[in-house]
């Protein structure tokens, strides 16, 4: 039995990738493809270790060779990452390139010595990485050194972005004698960066591939020469035959057999000529090659891609074909997205790609099947709340990808198309009332105004109201009441037939079970910059509302603890508590967990008050305390988010999150993250709940 302060057994994060019922019955696990992935690759030697990153998800791996992926984020806090590469004198050495949808100090480089499982922090850079697909990392496979265990002379090419928000733009090669453990700055190398970089597996000759040229050096990047002097795409070399490059450019693909003194070019029937991209050639039968025209910078059509083949090295060209079959277990839509390719380095005809999911083909590119299982990765459109009369039934909304419901605690959702989108849509906050009624806050943008949205036959139609949500869009209802809910600042008491506006209160967050009264938020404008905010609460299901107390700030979430009479709520990024029958209520900080700091949510265990979790959001990095949990009312707080050398094994879940609840029959807790996917956790043993 463990203490208040220590994990117990069932302390193990359980990803929840989304999956509707007909592909679970049939044993799929789900995986939805709601961020991008930034370039898989699999493990030089065998295929069997897998990684990739993402613009803003965090880092998968796998160990079947890319059939199916978990997240791998200890000793991990970037957002996101990019340009994975593994040591191809030891896989259990790799490295990856932190990124996010901004530079951040937190990004730079990243070494993992146990496949990916876990990683270190090598190298600070305020680097962007978003959606870059370059092979920019490179190990010198002709510097193995024993103490190391694996190549001592790594690259790394550095981006030169201008564009990005609080860039810190700074191109050059950077270079490793040691493994990845320590990096210098080479000077002057600026030609040199944002290049795709490979190493000759014999001679150590560095090779760097950009809009530039292509340049190689033959003394550990002291100086290079000039190879080919053309606007190059992408460029590849594989380690069966190490003379060989391959590079695309408008013209065709320049092929070189003595590792850049000789050059030519092909351009073969049905080449791609417009932007080819992304080259991959396989190393068991350099025949088989794959690339893909990226139309993204076409005006017209911003997001066209094609996808293309070669079975004669480039001599004649086919386009690929994605398989959308019924029993593709993809949640989501199947939109288009820019994507790149790994070939397996044991079979000529297997390779992956990054096409929106993780696809694979088993035919050398023509076809691609969905081989995504495990990736969970939807953003969740702000906060999500269990229905208060059936703890079975959960709403889930989604920025991008519109969301769904579920009848079953969570084990499956279903899809609904709120915004009539093909490609997704976005909705913020919500209720399922039953199995057919439910309603979300939908929007046009991710900025945009919200509308009330309700289905009442379990999806099938959509009802898209005009009316227009002001407050907080959080949806609610009350216990006893299965009729009543509540969004935003509109209340319904007969199953989403018609709404009412409520005075004195823009959001309804949480209840008290036992009376049925309800806690929310109201707020009072002074002038256009500043506003009163309040905890209010009602004693009749939402038709009339009184304040609790005044606060310092807008309210992100409310919970209460009937055994105390406290109410919780989260305003000012910090914890606060209120009681509720005092004379004169006071605002009083909740301490005791150390990281008080962008707090953003609490949920209460609805059988066991003093069961608490609170959830610390961080938009920038994964951090390192985001969920924490009491089991005695506030008095003592463990972070539930794994970190090295706890003694757990489980993925490292709940990073990022948008909110929490307590849910299902069994009161597991739910994490729902923007970006980084659903995630549970088995609530703690009844003892240890009674204590």
């Amino acid at each position: 039995m463990s203490t208040k302060t220590n994990f117990f057994e069932s302390d193990r994060w359980i990803p929840c990738p989304m999956i509707d019922d007909e592909h679970a019955a049939q044993g799929y696990i789900g995986g939805e493809a709601c961020q991008q992935v930034l370039g898989p690759i699999l493990d030089p030697i065998e295929g069997k270790y897998g990684l990739f990153g993402t613009d803003v998800a965090g880092v998968y791996r796998s160990e079947d060779g890319g059939r199916s992926w978990v997240i791998s984020t200890v000793g991990y806090d970037a957002a996101g990452g990019c340009g994975a590469a593994f040591d191809p004198n030891n896989v259990e050495r790799c490295m990856i390139v932190g990124a996010n949808s901004g530079a951040q100090d937190v990004n730079g480089l990243f070494l993992s010595t146990d496949h990916g499982t876990t990683w270190t922090p090598v190298l600070r850079a305020r680097t962007y990485g978003y959606r870059d697909f370059r092979t920019q990392i490179a190990y010198d496979e002709s510097s193995y050194d024993e103490k190391i265990g694996g190549s001592a002379i790594v690259y790394w090419s550095r981006e030169d972005v201008d564009y990005c928000r609080y860039a810190m733009n700074d191109p050059s090669l950077y270079k490793s004698t040691d493994g990845g453990e320590t990096w210098t700055q080479l000077p002057n190398t600026a030609e040199y960066a944002n290049s795709y970089i490979s190493v000759h597996k014999e001679k150590g000759w560095l090779l760097s591939a950009n809009k530039n040229g292509i340049f190689r050096s033959k003394d550990g990047a002291a100086t290079f020469e000039k190879v080919l002097d053309k606007e190059i795409f992408s460029m590849d070399t594989i380690r069966t035959q190490p003379n060989m490059i391959w590079a695309t450019a408008c013209e065709g693909i320049y092929i070189s057999k003595d590792y850049g003194d000789t050059w030519t070019c092909l351009k073969g029937e049905n080449y791609p000529d417009f932007h080819p991209d992304r080259i991959r050639v396989s190393p068991v039968n350099p025949d088989h090659m794959v690339l893909e025209d990226d139309y993204t910078t076409m005006p017209d059509n911003r997001y066209g891609h094609i996808h293309a083949f070669s079975r004669d090295g480039g001599k004649t060209w086919g386009e690929s074909i994605r398989q959308t079959v019924k029993n593709n277990p993809l949640w989501v839509p199947s939109n288009s997205a820019r994507s790149a390719y790994c070939w397996d380095p044991k079979d000529e005809n297997r390779v992956i790609c990054n096409w929106n999911y993780i696809c694979a083909s088993d035919d050398a590119g023509e076809n691609f099947w969905y081989s995504n299982t495990g990736f969970n990765g939807i953003a969740t459109g702000h906060i999500v709340k269990v229905n208060v009369n059936d703890p079975e039934l959960i709403l889930l909304p989604s920025q991008d990808y519109n969301g769904g419901f579920s009848v079953n605690g969570g084990k499956t959702y279903k899809y609904v198309n709120w915004a009539g989108h093909e490609w997704g849509g976005h909705t913020y906050g919500g209720y399922c009332m039953s199995d057919k009624v439910s309603f979300v806050s939908r929007s046009e943008s991710w900025s945009g105004g919200r509308l009330l949205t309700v289905t009442r036959d379990g999806g099938e139609t959509i009802d898209r109201t005009d009316k227009v949500i002001k407050g907080h869009t959080v949806g609610m209802g009350v216990p006893g009441r299965p009729e009543v809910g509540f969004m935003g600042e509109w209340r319904t008491d007969d199953w989403a037939e018609t709404w009412t506006e409520m005075k004195g209160c823009l959001g309804v967050y949480c209840c008290d079970y036992e009376t049925g009264m309800v806690f929310g938020y109201d707020a009072e404008p002074i002038d256009e910059k500043t506003k009163h905010h309040f905890v209010v609460v009602s004693r009749d299901a939402g038709v009339t509302w009184e304040r609790l107390i005044e606060v310092h700030a807008a309210v992100t979430d409310i919970a209460y603890n009937r055994d105390q009479g406290t109410v919780y709520y989260c305003a000012g990024e910090q914890l606060w508590h209120t009681e509720l029958n005092d004379k004169e209520p006071k605002q009083r900080l909740v301490g005791g967990f150390t990281y008080n700091k962008m707090v953003r949510n609490v949920a209460i265990d609805p059988k066991y008050p003093n069961l608490m979790y609170v959830s610390c959001m961080s938009n920038k990095t994964y951090g390192r305390h985001n969920i924490w949990r009491t089991l005695d009312g506030g008095k003592s707080w463990l972070c539930l988010n794994r970190k090295k050398g706890d003694g757990r094994t489980d993925p490292d879940g709940g990073r990022r999150p948008t909110c929490l609840i307590v849910g299902g029959k069994e009161r597991n807790l739910f994490v729902f993250a923007g970006c980084k996917g659903v995630w549970k956790m088995a609530c703690p043993p009844e003892e240890a709940c009674k204590l």
